[in-house]
C-alpha cells in the first residue's frame, strides 16, 4: 500500500508493514492553534489557583500532576465532542474519538515533569524576564516530553490501557511510539514562545486567576500558531508509530 494523505493537514500514511504502521506527520492542522489556546486558558489558572487552594508552593510537582490531568480530561472531552465537526481522517477514515483517560495520564506526567525541571532551571539562568523564561521554557518542554517519550514506549509496551489510542470508523490505533528528538524539539519551541506570553499574570497582583486565563489562551495561540507556522514552512515530517488495535474508545456523538 502507498502513502494516502488525510485532511488533518497533509498527513502521509506509509506503513513499514500492515501492523504497525509508520504516520508521517509533515504538516500540522490549523486546529491545533485553538486546541493549544484553549488547554493554557484552561490549566494556567488552576495553576495559579493551587498554591491558595492546597497551601504549597506555586508549580509543585504534584499540582502539576492534578492540573495536566484535569486539564487534558476536560479539553480532550470537547475535542471529542466536536470531531464530526473538525473532520479529520485517518488513512481516509473519519476520526470519531481519541482516548481521553490515557491522554490524561500523561499530560499530568508532563506538566510535573516541567514543573521540576523548570524549579532546577529558575535559580541557574542569570537573566531576567522574558529572555530567561524563553530559555527556561525551552529546556522543560522540550527536556519534559523528551523523558514522557522514553517512559511512554516502556510503559505503552507493557499496559496497553495507559497508551494513546484513536478510534476511525472501521477501527482502532495505539499510539506506539514517536519521533522524540523532533517532538521534543517542536515542545521547546512552543513554551518558548508561550511562556513568556503566559507568565504575564505574574506583573499582576489583583485578580492573579482571572488575568491568568487571558494571558494563558493568548500564550497558548501564540505558541501554537508558531509551531503551526514552521511545519507549513519547512514540512520536516516527525512519525508516529500506530499498531491497529480493536480499541474501547467511546466515539464523538453526532452533531
Amino acid at each position: 500500500m502507498g502513502c494516502m494523505e488525510g485532511n488533518w493537514g497533509r498527513i502521509s500514511i506509509c506503513p513499514m508493514t500492515e501492523t504497525p504502521m509508520k504516520l508521517a506527520i509533515t504538516k500540522i492542522p490549523a486546529h491545533f492553534i485553538w486546541i493549544m489556546g484553549l488547554l493554557e486558558a484552561i490549566t494556567v489558572p488552576l495553576v495559579v489557583a493551587m498554591p491558595a487552594w492546597t497551601g504549597t508552593a506555586l508549580k509543585n510537582p504534584l499540582h502539576g500532576i492534578v492540573v495536566g490531568f484535569a486539564g487534558v480530561l476536560f479539553l480532550f472531552y470537547i475535542v471529542n465532542r466536536l470531531l464530526g465537526l473538525l473532520r479529520m481522517t485517518l488513512l481516509d477514515d473519519p476520526v470519531i474519538g481519541v482516548s481521553i483517560f490515557s491522554s490524561a495520564v500523561w499530560s499530568g506526567l508532563i506538566l510535573a515533569l516541567i514543573f521540576s525541571i523548570q524549579y532546577g532551571l529558575k535559580y541557574r539562568i542569570p537573566f531576567e524576564y522574558p529572555l530567561k523564561e524563553v530559555i527556561i521554557g525551552f529546556c522543560c518542554a522540550g527536556g519534559a516530553v523528551f523523558l514522557f517519550g522514553l517512559i511512554y514506549r516502556i510503559v505503552a509496551a507493557r499496559l496497553p490501557f495507559l497508551s494513546i489510542n484513536i478510534k476511525t470508523t472501521t477501527g482502532g490505533f495505539q499510539v506506539k511510539t514517536f519521533s522524540l528528538w523532533r517532538l521534543a524539539f517542536w515542545s521547546g519551541i512552543y513554551e518558548s514562545i508561550a511562556l513568556p506570553i503566559i507568565l504575564i499574570w505574574t506583573f499582576y497582583p489583583r485578580h492573579q486567576t482571572a488575568v491568568a486565563i487571558f494571558t494563558g489562551l493568548a500564550g497558548g495561540i501564540a505558541g501554537g500558531a508558531f509551531i503551526w507556522l514552521i511545519t507549513m514552512v519547512f514540512r520536516k515530517p516527525a512519525f508516529i508509530i500506530l499498531d491497529k488495535v480493536t480499541a474501547d474508545i467511546p466515539a464523538a456523538p453526532k452533531q
